[in-house]
């Protein structure tokens, strides 16, 4: 199958997924192209650690998270 027979593929199947769904997919995505930076496996600063810490507890402070259950929720309804 073609690049561009994937890239269609995938785009007609977008509006066909829920929110969250969708919320999956895209940090799916993310983390696909964190692997493939040429940095990846290199040690990071301790500040870039640090902030990286800061944004994911300020993510659960606003309370954008799932819990185990609803993860295991969502992977159970694929």
């Amino acid at each position: 199958m073609s690049t561009k027979t994937i890239d269609s593929e995938i785009v007609s199947y977008l509006p066909l997924l829920g929110e969250g769904e969708k919320k999956s997919l895209l940090g799916i995505i993310e983390a696909f192209l964190k692997l493939k930076r040429p940095d990846h496996g290199e040690r990071v600063s301790i500040e870039q650690y640090n902030s990286e810490l800061d944004e994911a507890l300020a993510r659960i402070k606003s309370g954008r998270y799932h819990t185990e259950e609803e993860a295991e929720a969502e992977i159970n309804g694929w």
